[in-house]
């Protein structure tokens, strides 16, 4: 008997396979809101900052009583909401990369520490980041930010101080696993000092997972500035931020809904397009998900 082959079957599999993925989607829209807010002075027509009493809620184009110069509207101040997103993508951008930066090299230190050396320090560590994980990322984020002076700079430390927990988690549970291996034992029986052995042996075989949880991070720290700028206690005016954007809006939902929508809008279009870029790196990196791909081929 002839086998019949399905050749629909197959015309779906390849088109499905020739689709873009989302972390190409989420790589794009990233790199456009980086650059539009690199080169925000270069690109906006509207001082963002500069109130117009006489401009107040005019809606975005479209709409009846819409004007291209305002394309996405003013809100209640007369000010200009492109202009604004614009320049507070600066803002949100700047927090998500540098309290990564200090988040991702406090984790994973610790977790290189950790893991490696084990005995005391490794239960001192363990006892610390299970103390961290009974509080809430954001409650605890937000005492601090009470506490002490809501500045940009503030704010950034603050963020980076209190999500290192996942990466020293991840990297720590990579490293026991690693060290266990016959090219480190090798290199521990020939007498490798143990900073060269983390430097060339173990870090390199971390790094994969560690880019996916940075850029994830980017992310969720963009959101956790978001929610405190929402509720007050982020980033003061008149630094504009999306969150502070988005309270700005929250009164006029019901006659203005441009005013918050927006702002609500590109965070959550940001925050996903990480979340796949993550997802992306991850099946990139992952030596076992590109082995699957292979079997399947």
């Amino acid at each position: 008997m002839v086998k019949k082959v399905d050749f629909s079957k197959q015309n779906k599999r390849k088109r499905s396979v020739n689709l873009p993925p989302l972390g190409t989607i989420g790589a794009l829209f990233i790199l456009i809101v980086t650059l539009t807010a690199l080169f925000a002075p270069f690109i906006v027509r509207h001082d963002p900052f500069q109130i117009d009493a006489t401009q107040r809620l005019i809606p975005p184009f479209w709409l009846e009583d819409g004007t291209l110069s305002y394309p996405l509207g003013t809100d209640h101040l007369g000010r200009d909401v492109l202009s604004r997103l614009i320049y507070g993508g600066r803002v949100s951008i700047l927090v998500g990369v540098l309290s990564v930066f200090i988040s991702g090299s406090l984790g994973l230190s610790l977790g290189l520490i950790s893991g490696y050396f084990g005995n005391w320090i490794d239960s001192v560590t363990m006892r610390l980041v299970d103390a961290m994980l009974a509080i809430p990322t954001l409650l605890l984020v937000l005492v601090a930010t009470v506490v002490l002076e809501p500045s940009l700079s503030m704010l950034i430390l603050i963020i980076g101080l209190t999500s290192w927990v996942q990466y020293t988690r991840v990297v720590r549970g990579e490293v026991l696993s690693i060290k266990e291996r016959e090219f480190v034992q090798s290199a521990q029986t020939l007498g490798a000092a143990n900073s060269y052995i983390i430097k060339r042996h173990i870090l390199p075989n971390v790094l994969s997972s560690f880019i996916v949880l940075s850029t994830i991070g980017i992310g969720t720290a963009i959101l956790t500035e978001s929610s405190l700028s929402f509720l007050g206690f982020g980033v003061q005016p008149p630094d504009i931020t999306w969150g502070g954007m988005l309270n700005d809006g929250r009164n006029y939902l019901a006659t203005s809904w441009w005013v918050a929508t927006f702002p609500g809008l590109i965070i959550t279009m940001t925050v996903l397009s990480f979340t796949f870029v993550g997802d992306w790196l991850r099946d990139l990196l992952d030596p076992r998900t590109q082995s699957r791909g292979a079997d399947l081929k």
